[in-house]
């Protein structure tokens, strides 16, 4: 008999099938899944399922996309586990199960049960609260989930307390008590006690009225035996004892004075005054508000974020300047100071300034804080949480301070804290950098003070990105650029952070280095937590738990511990969750990691399932890129680049070509739609003779990979001579389909481009027999729109419609064979039907952009801009170039730039742009390294003819001396762009 799937929310979703567990990698199939599951066996319409996979930017073809997704899902499942129910699906509550409505029928059988069979009820819910492995519907809490969660939550809470009923009522009163321990009744107890001590005795009674009332309402519960014996006791009026567990007083101090044994709580000096009055807050400006918001709801306000993020100096900013809400006095309590819990009472009540019966006692503390004036700051409180946790309930119980503000790397947990997220600094693009970017500021303003030269937005951004946005880290890597060249500082950075390092007495010694900051966090890790962390170095972008899983999990750690581990060193800001079901490391948290890791026994065994983990994912993305996942692979791809580029760069480092090959082959559909030559021209690498033992199909998929790298950027001698090389190795049709495949597609472009049309056909032709012979139609899709192409460039354009015709027809679902058939129509119809033409071409863009296919997208969007510019209104054609120029100018494809710019000649011509025109013009003369042939040129001729008549001799000449300032093609597009502007009136 066959397991039902077995989904699994109560934690990471999961499925499982008996011991097996079925991976659903897809986070949009992640969000189907949790969707329907919520339902819980309702239909939910595809309106409703695309709103909730895609929100208000769905894609175009959102319902094919729905519809695939299902069916994967579906399979994934194990057949009909997901019902077609007009207007939608459903989820089949009988083909499955859910832990959650497991859950809530445990708790619902336990409820009836606690009255005649407490222990039975006990029991049911011991096991039931067991299955809870994290928060609800963690990865979706944000947004999809966020009722369903608390929903849940809620009701764990009462489950908790139902528990602590029943095992009271069966007698099992330890456990009860150990069930009940979340509500810290030994903090509402001890500080009660110390206030009975010292006659304080209305504040006392008030307190645990407090904290019954609070039981009551959360969990429905009386409160202890210990509660109401010592609610007794003080209605007597007999004084108690300051002692138990949390308030243990380690040594006894009477100095007879009559204030302080009646308990009062007097000054003794002014508080401790904020380390520092310096208050600048670039980019700070949302956190400030932020912080403000959450003090018009708590008193306590926890800020929260790694090392060296600011969270110090925003904690002063906000008392000092008021923010808090309070007009009072500051005081500072500086925990790093400090290593022993016993040392945070007396520093609390010397910072405080005030006198109290004890100060070594946490009760005595608590009784500080809780009459503290104004604001009170405890910064740094990450490696002492238990005992300020204690401190700061036992003073929030008894409504004071007026306002608490803490900083550290993870959340004091208790109850009424409001926390606030601190993040780096936001990391600008350094192709757009500017002054208005707050990191940049920072970076510059602190240069500036060391008289160092300034230097450009775009430097300033690539050091700010080496630190990923830590303030800490610009302001020190601003003292090391007093002295070192950014490119030498940045080079030093990749290698190790000690090159960052400060003046101590500027910034403490805590403080002197990134290395001692993140180290401070390091050493307050348990072991696990610390192999979690070094392992996940190898990381060098976004994860997710599954590679986590894969890469940390070793006989020393299962899966679960990773899982475990993982949200622990969120919660303690080492590691920071940046999207729905990914993580990373900041950049000098991994560098300082990766240095741990090196040393480590660990670390070749780690950088090996690194390298699995990402040639497991290529091999993925190489069957999935010409499917319909073409969106989800294209993401996922995008999201781990830094990592493919890390196991590459290993590879060549170590000559290992075979992974290189591997790597190259796979990628290499992803990267032409990219327009990613970087990528393809990784295949270099395998004509060197040292790749001869490298498997001969992935060796030449990896070379003929490299050929649109070359094509692109117009060095055809080279991407002939690799065409030649992988031509020989075919040795005739029998070859491998999949091979041949790949040849037509590397060389047929590139024959395309050099006006070898005859040639482009007969390639593209063998590639049509080639791509019939896999059955995979959008192969098929692909090489019938570049036979349509090159046909239609060759004078045939109705059978450039028809071949573009079936190509589309056998592309549906694919979104890249889509766009390259749209664009295939669009050429073959624009000179007969140029409306229809543009109708094509706009089906290519939008098609290409929905799955950030950028080359597909751009040679579509360059094809209709060049049409508008012959026939359609010339500003918006004008609009649309720019934005063309500005994809070639990113993906560095100067041969498609250059096609681009010669379109734009045209244009600019019939706008009357003449001299720029004639200018362009001569600067791609120069430039490029074959002609244009056909139609395009014909227009380019007699555009250059009318501009030749309206200009005057010495226009012209003025023309051509002008072009000799364009040297490069970056360069042309930027004098492109100009031109763009000055035609449009800009």
């Amino acid at each position: 008999m066959t397991l039902a799937p077995h989904i699994l929310v109560l934690g990471p979703l999961e499925v499982r099938q008996g011991e097996q567990r079925r991976a659903i990698s897809s986070p949009l199939q992640r969000r189907l899944l949790t969707a329907l599951t919520i339902a819980a066996g309702a239909t939910l319409s595809s309106e409703q399922l695309i709103d909730r996979l895609w929100g208000q930017e769905p894609p175009p073809a959102a319902r094919n996309s729905l519809q695939s997704h299902v069916a994967r899902l579906r399979a994934s499942l194990g057949g009909s586990a997901i019902l077609t129910r007009p207007p939608g699906y459903a989820l089949d509550t009988s083909a499955v199960t859910v832990d959650a409505v497991e859950f809530e029928r445990a708790v619902t059988t336990a409820r009836a049960r606690i009255p005649d069979a407490p222990a039975d009820a006990a029991a049911v819910l011991s096991e039931a609260l067991g299955v809870w492995r994290g928060a609800a519907h963690a990865e979706f809490v944000a947004d999809l989930a966020r009722d369903e969660a608390l929903r849940l939550e809620n009701l764990r809470v009462d489950a908790r307390g139902m528990l602590a009923d029943a095992q009271a009522r069966a007698g099992d009163h330890a456990a009860a008590i150990d069930t009940l321990l979340r509500l810290r009744e030994d903090v509402a107890l001890a500080t009660a006690r110390a206030l009975g001590s010292v006659d304080r005795t209305t504040e006392a009674l008030d307190l645990l009225r407090s904290y019954r009332a609070r039981l009551s309402d959360e969990l429905g519960l009386d409160p202890g035996v210990a509660i109401t014996d010592l609610e007794q006791q003080l209605l007597r009026g007999e004084r108690t004892e300051a002692q138990g567990a949390v308030l243990a007083t380690t040594s006894h101090r009477s100095s007879g004075d009559g204030g302080r044994r009646s308990g009062r709580v007097t000054s003794t000096s002014t508080p401790t005054p904020p380390p520092h009055a310096g208050t600048q807050t670039l980019g700070r400006e949302d956190d400030l508000r932020t912080i403000a918001g959450a003090f018009a709801r708590a008193r306590l306000v926890t800020l929260v974020g790694p090392g060296g993020v600011g969270k110090t100096r925003l904690a002063t900013v906000a008392a000092l300047e008021g923010i808090t809400g309070s007009d009072g006095p500051v005081a500072w309590v500086d925990l790093a100071t400090v290593t022993e819990p016993a040392d945070v009472p007396p520093l609390i009540i010397d910072a405080l300034g005030l006198a109290v019966p004890d100060r070594a006692s946490v009760g005595s503390a608590v009784l500080a804080l809780a009459r503290a004036p104004g604001t009170v700051v405890l910064d740094n409180c990450e490696h002492l949480l238990d005992v300020v946790a204690t401190i700061v309930e036992g003073a929030l119980a008894l409504d004071g301070p007026s306002r608490l503000v803490a900083t550290s790397r993870e959340r004091l947990d208790v109850a009424g804290e409001q926390v606030v997220l601190v993040d780096p600094l936001p990391v600008p693009d350094p192709a757009t950098a500017s002054d208005r970017d707050p990191a940049v500021q920072l970076f510059r303003v602190r240069l500036a003070a060391t008289g160092r030269a300034p230097v450009t937005a775009a430097e300033a951004a690539r050091v700010v990105a080496a630190v990923d946005g830590l303030p800490l880290g610009i302001e020190l890597a601003a003292a090391r650029a007093a002295t070192l060249r950014v490119d030498d500082l940045l080079d030093r950075l990749r290698q190790h952070l000690d090159v960052l390092a400060g003046s101590s007495r500027r910034h403490g010694e805590r403080h002197r280095t990134l290395s001692n900051v993140i180290g401070w966090s390091y050493d307050l890790l348990t072991d696990p937590d610390e192999r979690v962390l070094r392992r996940a170095s190898v990381f060098a972008s976004t994860f997710r738990l599954a590679d986590a899983e894969q890469i940390c999990a070793a006989p020393d750690l299962s899966p679960a511990d990773v899982v475990d581990a993982v949200a622990r060193l969120v919660e303690a800001s080492l590691i920071t969750r940046v999207s729905s079901g990914r993580y990373r490391l900041l950049a000098p948290i991994r560098l300082f990691a990766a240095a741990q890791l090196e040393r480590s026994a660990d670390a070749d065994t780690t950088l090996s399932r690194h390298r699995a983990v990402i040639l497991g994912l290529i091999d993925r993305a190489d069957a999935e890129m010409t499917g319909p996942d073409e969106a989800a692979t294209i993401a996922e791809i995008e999201a781990a680049l830094p990592d493919l580029r890390a196991v590459h760069a290993r590879a060549v480092a170590d000559g290992d070509l075979g992974t290189v090959a591997r790597m190259t082959g796979g990628l290499h559909r992803f990267a032409y739609a990219q327009a990613r030559g970087d990528i393809l021209a990784w295949g270099d690498h395998l004509l060197d003779a040292r790749a001869a033992d490298v498997d001969p199909l992935q060796r030449a998929r990896a070379i003929a990979a490299s050929v649109p790298a070359a094509t692109w950027n117009e060095r055809f001698d080279e991407a002939l001579h690799r065409a030649a090389w992988y031509a020989d190795r075919l040795v005739d049709d029998a070859t491998d389909p999949w091979v041949g495949v790949t040849f037509a597609e590397a060389t047929g472009d590139l024959h395309m481009l050099l006006g070898e049309l005859d040639r482009a056909v007969e390639v593209y032709e063998r590639g049509v027999g080639f791509a019939r012979r896999t059955g995979h139609d959008g192969i098929t899709a692909y090489m019938l729109a570049g036979l349509s192409i090159v046909t239609t460039f060759s004078g045939d354009s109705r059978a450039g419609v028809k071949l573009a015709l079936e190509a589309g027809e056998l592309g549906v679902g694919v979104p890249t064979a889509t766009s390259l058939a749209a664009y295939a129509l669009g050429e073959a119809l624009s000179e007969q039907e140029p409306d229809r033409a543009l109708e094509a071409f706009e089906t290519a863009v939008s098609s290409a952009s929905a799955v950030g296919a950028r080359f597909f997208e751009a040679i579509a969007r360059t094809a209709g801009v060049a049409l508008r510019g012959r026939h359609g209104d010339p500003d918006e054609a004008l609009d649309r170039y720019r934005a063309a120029l500005h994809i070639w100018r990113h993906s560095g494809a100067d041969g498609m730039a250059l096609t681009t710019l010669r379109n734009l000649v045209v244009l600019l011509a019939r706008t009357g742009a003449d001299a720029d025109a004639l200018t362009l013009h001569a600067a791609l003369e120069r430039l490029a390294s074959h002609d244009s042939y056909g139609s395009e040129a014909d227009r380019l001729r007699m555009a250059l003819d009318a501009v030749r008549q309206r200009l005057a001799r010495t226009d012209r000449d003025a023309a051509e001396v002008a072009s000799s300032s364009i040297t490069s093609v970056a360069g042309a597009i930027a004098f492109g762009l100009a031109c763009i502007d000055r035609a449009a009136g800009r």
